[in-house]
């Protein structure tokens, strides 16, 4: 991969990492914008939270549910 291909490749990363952030932080009382999720992934992607002694894992479906269940 040349020097070119890596930064536009860094710059997708940062965008759809920005992204994903904007539709899961929100204020308190405001609703947040999981719909959003679903363009940042391809179909079958998946979220994995590897954080503390257990590993999770879940599909976009997954996630969105869990989280506006709470």
């Amino acid at each position: 991969m040349n020097q070119q291909s890596s930064a536009f490749v860094k710059s997708e990363l940062d965008r759809l990492t920005a992204e994903f952030f904007r539709a899961v932080s929100f204020d308190t009382g405001a609703i947040p914008r999981y719909h959003d999720i679903h363009t940042l992934f391809i179909e079958r992607g998946l979220l994995i939270k590897n954080v503390g002694t257990t590993t999770e894992i879940s599909s976009v479906r997954q996630f969105i549910e869990s989280r506006q269940a709470t």
